[in-house]
């Protein structure tokens, strides 16, 4: 049977003051790509796009316990972390079994602090292919360490500790990339994310 697998900006993150100032409201497309991924192996997959949707954490969770996803994935930058780790909680006050998978600039480089905050898996770098992997693993044999710790990219919490693993998929040239070419671009700096990740 393939999973629900909910995806979500952190709900309460339009109240925050960049948010206000910038008026940022975006598309969250790295969510689309994960879940455009997801959706081609055969799972069901629903986006929750808090900021745009105007959605608190009562809201979110209501969504939440509407849906009944098997597994719930979060994103997160630096300034929305918190509202993230909220969810979080919130979650695992409402089902502690529910797996919550976490992803974005923030938690690829501290991943130790997300893993100590409600967050049982970590993905690290371009999420769609090492999420993939980690569903269909997840899917056969639930959140079992053993068989998780072989997925390039995570990052989980096994008896208090993390498993360090090498970064996830890399998305290749603008040649034979099949996503947007925002995520491929060939002039990657010392300045840059994707050129940190090894």
């Amino acid at each position: 049977m393939k999973m629900k697998v909910l995806l979500a900006v952190p709900p309460g993150i339009d109240k925050l003051e960049l948010y206000k100032i910038l008026g940022l409201k975006a598309p969250p497309l790295g969510l689309a790509w994960i879940a455009a991924v997801l959706e081609r192996a055969g799972h069901k997959v629903r986006i929750i796009d808090s900021p745009t949707e105007g959605i608190d954490l009562k809201a979110f969770m209501g969504e939440v316990k509407s849906w009944q996803p098997d597994i719930v994935g979060i994103t997160a930058i630096t300034p929305t972390i918190y509202k993230a780790y909220e969810a979080a909680k919130a979650i695992k006050e409402y089902d502690k079994d529910i797996p919550i998978i976490m992803g974005g600039p923030h938690v690829t480089f501290m991943y130790e602090e997300a893993l100590s905050n409600n967050v049982d898996v970590v993905v690290r770098g371009e999420g769609e292919y090492t999420t993939l992997e980690l569903i269909n693993t997840v899917e056969k044999y639930g959140l079992d360490p053993a068989r998780l710790k072989s997925i390039r990219g995570l990052h989980l919490e096994m008896v208090r500790m993390s498993l360090r693993r090498q970064t996830g998929h890399q998305l290749g040239t603008l040649m034979n990339c099949h996503h947007p070419p925002a995520t491929c671009c060939p002039w990657i700096g010392t300045h840059c994310l994707v050129s940190r990740l090894g």
